[in-house]
């Protein structure tokens, strides 16, 4: 584990909204703390939501940071309609 956090900036969804290239980088960074800047995204679609979902439970799980930043409003309200609640 390294000690700064690594980073990923989540493309919008008119970006690409791939789940692929976030789940190789969540693969490529297993163990090391991360930080994933949801600025550019405006909703959370479901494929991206469901490996960010899986990444928080088991960084949890593992004890490795998992660290959210420039999350949307748009993001929180997309949580609340998947009946999630936003920590």
């Amino acid at each position: 584990m390294s000690g700064e956090p690594r980073h990923y900036q989540l493309p919008s969804q008119s970006s690409g909204s791939d789940p692929g290239a976030l789940a190789a980088f969540l693969r490529d960074a297993e163990g090391d703390a991360i930080t994933l800047d949801l600025s550019q995204v405006d909703f959370p679609d479901t494929g991206r939501l469901q490996v960010l979902l899986a990444a928080a439970r088991h960084r949890r799980d593992t004890g490795v940071p998992l660290i959210l930043t420039g999350v949307t409003q748009g993001f929180r309200d997309g949580l609340i309609l998947a009946g999630l609640q936003p920590e």
